[in-house]
């Protein structure tokens, strides 16, 4: 399957291996809106399906709950088909910037919206939420679940909801000394 994460402050890290024969990588990191961004694990097709409708809603809906209620219905019964859409909100100076969550589970009408903190989804969810929990950083915890959980690799796409940017990181290539909390960049 997968392990995505959101680190509950800025950022939103996902592997890209999809289950398919665990051979091909795919984007579960996905921009919605101006202001909304969205992770998915499960099925690769129906996530593909999901992200098309939710891009069809919030683009004739301006607000969230709007956009969310008017959404096409699409059931699945794939018990691993999870979607967390993080909404961006920001006062006009940009000085306040606040996030909602919400998550999906099987299903588009039905949602719950969860606090702003540590929150992660996928086969390899559980070690890199534990890792972080014990203090690991977020590309530590990636890290620690691509060692533990087959499904997930070790590339993984990390997006940055502050300046709404993408950036790719291999983390094999990247050497971390845990005693002296120290990282080594190869070359």
């Amino acid at each position: 399957m997968t392990t995505c994460i959101w680190d509950g402050k800025s950022k939103v890290y996902a592997d890209t291996l999809t289950s398919y024969f665990h051979k091909a990588l795919t984007k579960k990191i996905h921009i919605i809106s101006d202001n909304t961004v969205s992770i998915s694990s499960g099925n690769a097709g129906r996530c593909t399906t999901l992200i098309n409708k939710l891009k069809a809603s919030f683009s004739k809906y301006s607000d969230v709950k709007e956009a969310l209620f008017n959404l096409e219905e699409m059931e699945t019964n794939d018990k691993d088909f999870k979607v967390i859409l993080i909404n961006k909100l920001e006062n006009e100076d940009l000085s306040l910037i606040e996030y909602k969550i919400y998550v999906f589970h099987n299903t588009f009408k039905h949602y719950y919206e969860i606090d702003n903190k540590a929150y992660g989804i996928g086969s390899g969810s559980d070690y890199a939420l534990g890792a972080l929990a014990a203090g690991a950083s977020p590309l530590d915890a990636m890290r620690i679940a691509s060692n533990l959980d087959e499904s997930t690799n070790d590339i993984i796409d990390v997006f940055d909801t502050e300046t709404w940017t993408f950036e790719k990181i291999h983390l094999s290539k990247i050497v971390f000394n845990f005693k002296d909390n120290i990282k080594y960049i190869l070359l």
